[in-house]
């Protein structure tokens, strides 16, 4: 199970230059992050680069999370998604939705280490409105005011949407690893 609190502690101490933090974020996090970008690029050298980035960004940044605004494993997934979405830019490829599926509901890459298999049977527990909501999320760039204007919904059932399918997420990907 998910510590938001001790997530908070290793970025904390992260945030004051405490090197040793840094392996215990990545074993917390990297097997989900890794799981999402793999889905989004479809290619493991993408992701794996994508996934080091982040690496790098949660250190530089971890002086700036702040827990009153976000769980940690969101804010990290949102540094991840500005990662994603800059290689999706800088192949000038962005999947898009067709009809009512979901970029979600594909996986259009090779298995890696039980990843993306982990990932689709984690996302076919989320909600259709979570599911939604989190695609536009990762995969359309955009600040929550622009995805709720374009969902139609109101900003705070958004945000909450986007909130539990990644704590939903996270959850179910890691929950085998305790």
């Amino acid at each position: 199970m998910r510590d938001p609190v001790a997530e908070a502690a290793i970025l904390a101490r992260m945030g004051r230059g405490d090197a040793a933090a840094l392996p215990e974020l990545w074993e917390a996090w990297s097997r989900p992050l890794f799981a999402v970008a793999m889905h989004a690029l479809g290619n493991q050298e993408d992701a794996e680069e994508v996934l080091q980035d982040a690496l790098v960004k949660f250190w530089r940044k971890a002086a700036e999370f702040d827990a009153a605004l976000s769980q940690p494993f969101t804010w990290g997934m949102m540094l991840l998604r500005g990662l994603i979405q800059d290689r999706l830019r800088a192949r000038r490829r962005r999947p898009v939705l067709v009809g009512g599926d979901s970029a979600l509901d594909h996986a259009s890459c090779s298995e890696p280490s039980g990843g993306t298999s982990d990932l689709l049977e984690a996302l076919a527990s989320l909600s259709p409105e979570e599911r939604q909501a989190l695609d536009v999320a990762v995969f359309q760039p955009g600040t929550h005011e622009e995805i709720a204007r374009r969902m139609g919904q109101p900003l705070g059932t958004v945000k909450g949407r986007i909130r539990r399918a990644l704590e939903k997420l996270h959850a179910a990907l890691t929950e085998d690893l305790l």
